[in-house]
């Protein structure tokens, strides 16, 4: 019933933290929004596109930090064909870094993330 039709997710992620060590207390902000859409039009293509934002902030100590990541794919196959095509983009907006962290009881952590340069790709693909 719903084989043609485009799918989409839209959503939204909120952590605060607060922590005391040796009486000095910390107060962490994360907010990530997110969108994923998937979509198959004409006969044979699809396309998928995923994207997050998210805000970091230590509001004690006045850090900000903010992160995109996108990410695109159209591929292409005829139906009954051993052919396809694709065409990706990760990390369209070629975001360095995300920063987190997170504390419990016994840890705390920091941590930063490094994620790998913008990369596009076309692939051509046969199946036998």
């Amino acid at each position: 019933m719903f084989d043609n039709c485009t799918t989409i997710e839209i959503g939204l992620k909120s952590s605060i933290g607060n922590f005391t060590a040796s009486a000095n207390p910390s107060k962490y902000v994360t907010t990530e929004t997110f969108i994923i859409i998937d979509y198959d039009f004409l006969e044979g293509f699809i396309f998928n596109f995923d994207y997050k934002k998210s805000n970091y902030q230590n509001k004690t100590l006045g850090q900000k930090n903010t992160y995109e990541i996108a990410n695109a794919t159209l591929s292409y196959k005829k139906e009954n064909s051993a052919w396809s095509y694709k065409l990706t983009a990760q990390n369209m907006f070629n975001a360095q870094f995300k920063q987190s962290n997170s504390f419990s009881d016994f840890l705390i952590s920091d941590r930063k993330t490094f994620i790998l340069p913008r990369v596009i790709m076309l692939s051509v693909s046969y199946n036998l």
